[in-house]
């Protein structure tokens, strides 16, 4: 015993005197936040989009929250971070230059994530004994998803709800058939509307597997497979959501309005307690408690802050400069005229013949604020407002898929209305739609009702339905909001 003791010592004596629980010195803080700082501000292009969208109200704000976590686990980092190595600041700096030149080509939002991943790679080699996927899938979380995830994935998954609702109706003896993403029963007919494609939903089981694979250190192959599980569990728990409304939208059962809230909260809980389970499965609850503590933060040999003195330094900072740049000059060089705003420039159309009446009512056409022209000049179609006197009517001319062709709830949050969730409704001439109420705090309420139709006799209740059927067939279409104000409320 003694003798190891004295091997132990004269090791120690061989080692750099560094103490653990002393101040890290100014060399490598400035090491260590330099690149950090400088990165954070050289992606400001996609903070500031990023920031537009969570307040505009066209999208939900729920990245906001995601964000903050990350914030939040760099923060009880922070005494632990790496000075980070020079193939980190490759890799951070080249993905930040791509993110914004991706700016000529692609949306924003597919910029924005590849700026996320830059990040991701930098805290990849600057986060001691830690797997960086977890906070890498929270900084892609944090980005605007829920709307164009809605407008994509939206009706895809509502058809294979539908289609996984309906055997399970059939063990409570009733005889539902599903068409496309609706269940048909007895000459009626149930939507499996948008809400309940249980998009936020996955959106949270994500963020909370992202989270827990953090706190239990997992691997990149670990957090992968708890997304997977999460997801798998979600969409089961969603399929069975909808099979418990189905009974209140049929008439079976008549439940107050809240309990359309509760199904899902309790649904959203009977998928995430295994998912838990499975992310905790080989780890001990003292691990999370160890990581509450504070543990002394090592700290690297000298060597490591050489890899940002000199010309490494330099190169790093010139390139996050020019990624800072990057999305201004792209906007003057030629190659901008070859992006994503030449791609949805409108298309030549033939004069649009509007309507003259809707339901029987002479219609008067309204003349279009500065807004809506910007909006229509790179609207692949035709826009016009029209009044018949106690309504407002919107059509719309499309000639191509796009995703320019908005939800009208996605509209009416932008101008600041609260909206209630959209319901099925059919007319007097028996065409379906899908309506919704909005209202603002001074007491304004409307009815909105929209419904796409093409030439054919083919009709669609919301965007994402007519966009996967846009793409294998051929239009135009024609898509029509109607908005019809209400009694206001008592103030």
């Amino acid at each position: 015993m003694a003798d190891g003791t004295a091997v132990n010592a004269r090791i120690a004596r061989t080692l750099p005197r560094v103490s653990l629980l002393a101040p890290p010195t100014r060399t490598v803080v400035v090491a260590t936040w330099l690149p950090l700082g400088v990165l954070l501000l050289a992606l400001w292009p996609h903070w500031r989009w990023m920031a537009a969208r969570m307040v505009d109200g066209s999208d939900e704000p729920w990245g906001g929250v995601a964000l903050v976590t990350v914030l939040v686990l760099i923060a009880r980092e922070q005494r632990r971070l790496l000075v980070p190595r020079r193939p980190a600041l490759v890799a951070a700096a080249g993905l930040a230059i791509a993110a914004g030149l991706a700016l000529a080509v692609v949306p924003p939002l597919v910029a924005a994530g590849v700026a996320m991943l830059a990040l991701g790679a930098l805290l990849a080699h600057q986060l001691p004994r830690r797997s960086a996927a977890p906070l890498t899938t929270l900084l892609l979380l944090s980005l605007p998803l829920i709307a164009t995830l809605q407008f994509y994935v939206s009706f895809p998954l509502r058809v294979l709800t539908a289609q996984l609702a309906a055997p399970l109706l059939g063990v409570f003896g009733v005889a539902a058939q599903a068409s496309g993403a609706a269940l048909h029963w007895q000459g009626g007919t149930v939507l499996v509307d948008p809400p309940c494609a249980g998009i936020a939903m996955l959106w949270l089981g994500a963020y909370c597997m992202a989270l827990l694979s953090w706190l239990h250190d997992a691997s990149a192959l670990r957090t992968f497979l708890n997304g997977c599980a999460a997801s798998g569990l979600v969409f089961g728990a969603n399929v069975l959501r909808n099979v418990v409304l189905f009974f209140a939208e049929s008439g079976h059962v008549h439940w107050p309005a809240w309990s359309h809230d509760a199904v899902g909260i309790a649904a959203f809980a009977l998928a995430m307690a295994p998912a838990i389970a499975i992310a905790r499965s080989d780890r001990s609850i003292a691990f999370a408690q160890s990581w509450a503590r504070d543990r002394p933060r090592v700290v690297d040999t000298p060597s490591t802050c050489d890899a940002l003195s000199g010309a490494s330094q330099l190169s790093f900072v010139g390139a996050c400069l020019l990624a800072a740049v990057v999305p201004a000059l792209v906007r003057v060089l030629p190659v901008s005229t070859t992006g994503v705003r030449a791609i949805s420039a409108a298309p030549a159309l033939r004069p649009v013949e509007w309507p003259t009446h809707f339901r029987g009512r002479p219609l008067t056409q309204l003349a279009q604020t500065p807004l809506e022209g910007r909006f229509a000049a790179r609207f692949p179609g035709g826009i016009a407002r029209f009044t018949d006197g106690s309504q407002i009517v919107i059509a719309r001319v499309v000639t191509a898929p796009t995703r320019l062709l908005h939800p009208a709830a996605d509209c009416f949050r932008a101008a600041g209305y609260s909206i209630t969730a959209p319901r099925a409704a059919i007319d007097q001439g028996l065409a379906h739609w899908n309506c919704f109420e909005a209202r603002k705090r001074d007491g304004e309420r409307l009815r909105v009702c929209e419904r796409i139709e093409d030439d054919t006799g083919r009709a669609w209740t919301d965007v994402s339905s007519w966009y996967w059927s846009a793409l294998r067939g051929a239009g135009p279409w024609r898509a029509w909001t109607v908005v019809t104000p209400l009694a206001r409320d008592a103030t």
